[in-house]
């Protein structure tokens, strides 16, 4: 059985697994290896758009990093958020 992140660095995407940074071709992801999309995008599999996470929990915690930061980002006044469109806009100076 072919899983769909291994099916991903077949198709030439690469890894180094110290820093979670990608350089290495044809790492097969460990069971508890996660990828994480830095953009979003779970379609873009370009090189600097990929991170290794070491496990679910650490995938998790990059995504409350990212919470926190748009937390901030709010607080300044950066960022708001239309209650009735229900999206935030990035305010421009």
């Amino acid at each position: 059985m072919i899983l769909k992140e291994e099916k991903m660095w077949r198709q030439g995407d690469a890894l180094r697994k110290d820093s979670g940074r990608i350089h290495r071709r044809n790492h097969y992801l460990k069971p508890e290896e996660v990828i994480h999309h830095v953009n979003g995008d779970k379609q873009n599999n370009h090189i600097e758009n990929l991170y290794l996470c070491k496990n679910n929990s650490h995938h998790r915690g990059i995504h409350a990093k990212m919470e926190q930061f748009l937390f901030g980002l709010i607080r300044e006044g950066t960022v708001t958020f239309d209650p009735d469109t229900e999206e935030f806009h990035l305010e421009y100076c």
